[in-house]
């Protein structure tokens, strides 16, 4: 039995141990380097003043075939006005509240203008060069981006290089990237997650590739921790291993830092929430319960009525709705990340009082009682600034039910930010914990996160290039071991 764990370690890790190295390289490339994402502050601080003069006309014929509207949003494009509403049923429409016609398309000048304006905005004094139409590539391929395929790519011809994606449906700003992030991520992101676009433009064939490599990868790890043990043992020469050269590192690599190498690959594995574990219901019950009502047209037509005349908050760039408690509110949103609650059909400032904020708990109408409701102004486990950063202070909500879930709400918009149940909870431990080190005590405690990650990818990268090396010497020279005992050669 021993013999065939040895072989099945050895073909299994010349079969995939190369892409258990790349994942450990590429580990180290996203410590600091992130899969490009529009962030919303980066987003608000690109646009320009919305500029309310000319505005604002609506076909309301044009929305009555419209199912219901889950959100709407203003901003400028290509220096006018423009309202682009959610439906309930998902769609994305948007119109020009100039002319007030639906904008059924968007043509390359309105996107030039756009990107222009993005430039201009982010303090880029290039004018923007359209590259191509883009549907899909490396920097678009998820999902999230579907509503507003095809894409107008831009570069300023910059320092950086930067290229910005602009909808071809609704002319919203969708993704930025510079020469640095797409570079690293072709080492890092691309590279760990297994991302070309090819295949994962296939989501279904490339989460099962993804899955069922780490499951093998596991396989290989579990095999090579057993076989590591049974081998350490006294050996006549006086050492512990009976192994020389490569193959003695990769013996003792492997013995200090299976562990971690188990530990990093299961959950890695749980990242892809396989068969439904850690797959969270959403929160868009409890969102809906939090706002109390749904947004009319007679809501929105009150909103554009009164906006043309309204007194916006210095520097706006953004209104969106935000109903709460069954009252009909919109957010003023500046490029500076401020933010002013304004009701929705006078656009006076209305701010949210404490007994507003007391009436969450009630507002999520959940039959079990609460534990806690309170602002908190540091990040506790589960909500806290790591790799991303998050908005402090937040209004948190424990519930006394099984999953003791925890609702938490942006302390200015009021809108829920992160609901964790039974499901997110388990996630959050067993990747954020385990995968990306996102303990209490050493997330704040940098360097020490560093320098701690660092050693154990380290150690785990040796262990992985050790034993690529030595299938390598097993193909191309037939010499796996070269230098063993003689015991250990019989085996």
């Amino acid at each position: 039995m021993f013999r065939i764990l040895l072989l099945v370690h050895r073909y299994v890790g010349i079969a995939i141990g190369l892409l258990v190295l790349l994942w450990c390289l590429s580990a180290f490339v996203m410590m600091y380097v992130q899969f490009p994402e529009l962030r919303e502050h980066e987003h608000l601080a690109a646009l320009p003043a919305i500029d309310t003069q000319d505005c604002c006309k609506l076909d309301v014929d044009a929305l009555a075939s419209t199912t219901g509207i889950a959100s709407f949003e203003i901003e400028s494009m290509a220096d006018k006005p423009v309202l682009r509403i959610r439906t309930t049923s998902g769609f994305s429409r948007a119109f020009d509240l100039v002319t007030g016609t639906e904008i059924v398309l968007i043509d390359e000048s309105t996107a030039k203008q756009q990107a222009n304006s993005y430039f201009r905005e982010t303090g880029i004094l290039r004018s923007a060069q359209l590259l191509e139409i883009v549907n899909r590539d490396q920097w678009t391929v998820a999902g999230g981006f579907d509503s507003r395929r095809p894409f107008y790519l831009f570069a300023a011809n910059d320092d950086r290089d930067s290229q910005i994606y602009i909808s071809s449906v609704d002319g919203s700003l969708v993704q930025d990237t510079t020469r640095n992030e797409r570079a690293w991520n072709w080492f890092g992101a691309v590279t760990h997650w297994i991302y070309p676009t090819l295949l994962r433009k296939h989501v279904s064939t490339w989460a099962q590739v993804v899955v069922w490599t780490t499951l093998v990868s596991l396989f290989l790890v579990i095999i090579g921790i057993y076989l590591g043990i049974r081998q350490f043992r006294s050996q006549r020469d006086g050492s512990r291993s009976p192994y020389k050269g490569f193959a003695l590192w990769h013996h003792y690599t492997s013995l200090i830092f299976g562990i971690f190498t188990l530990t990093w690959l299961l959950s890695g594995l749980f990242s892809m929430t396989p068969w439904g574990l850690f797959a969270s219901d959403g929160w868009a019950v409890e969102r809906e319960s939090v706002q109390g009502m749904s947004i009319s047209l007679d809501d929105l037509s009150s909103t554009l009525a009164n906006l043309s005349t309204a007194t916006l908050p210095t520097n706006t760039v953004r209104i969106v709705s935000a109903p709460f408690d069954g009252q009909y509110s919109v957010l003023a949103m500046g490029s500076d990340k401020s933010m002013v609650r304004l009701d929705g059909h006078t656009l006076r400032e209305k701010v949210l009082s404490q007994d507003a904020w007391s009436r969450l708990p009630a507002l999520l109408a959940h039959e079990s009682r609460i534990l806690d409701a309170g602002w908190i102004h540091q990040g506790d486990d589960y909500y806290f600034s790591h790799h991303n950063e998050v908005d402090l202070p937040v209004y948190r909500v424990i519930v006394a039910d099984v999953d003791h879930t925890r609702y938490y709400f942006h302390h200015k918009s009021a809108e829920l930010v992160l609901k964790v149940d039974a499901s997110a909870r388990g996630y959050r431990w067993w990747f954020k914990a385990l995968h990306r080190g996102d303990l209490a005590m050493l997330r704040q405690k940098r360097p020490l996160w560093d320098l701690i990650m660092l050693s154990l990818l380290v150690g785990v990268t040796a262990g992985a290039f050790t034993g690529v090396y030595l299938g390598y010497r097993r193909i191309f020279s037939g010499r796996g071991t070269r230098g063993k005992s003689a015991r250990s050669r019989s085996c």
